[in-house]
């Protein structure tokens, strides 16, 4: 597969081409995490199902909150 057909597949999945080499486990570049974003990670890795289900349940509920708010789109998770 050649360049252009490569970023045309990561275009289409709104991922990097190094996601898409397996070269990172983050699929988008939004830069470095925040001490408070790495905490929150942490957390959550170590919850089990139920409890990483509550958190995705609080993270929606105040994600719609705020975009009622500022008028912002939800992403397509």
């Amino acid at each position: 597969m050649n360049y252009e057909s490569l970023c045309i597949l990561a275009d289409y999945y709104h991922v990097t081409l190094d996601y898409l080499f397996g070269r990172s486990d983050r699929p988008d570049l939004t830069g470095p995490l925040g001490s408070e974003e790495k905490l929150l990670l942490e957390y959550y890795r170590a919850m089990d199902q139920r409890g990483r289900e509550n958190v995705i349940g609080m993270a929606k509920v105040e994600y719609q909150r705020r975009a009622k708010e500022s008028d912002f789109s939800e992403p397509a998770i």
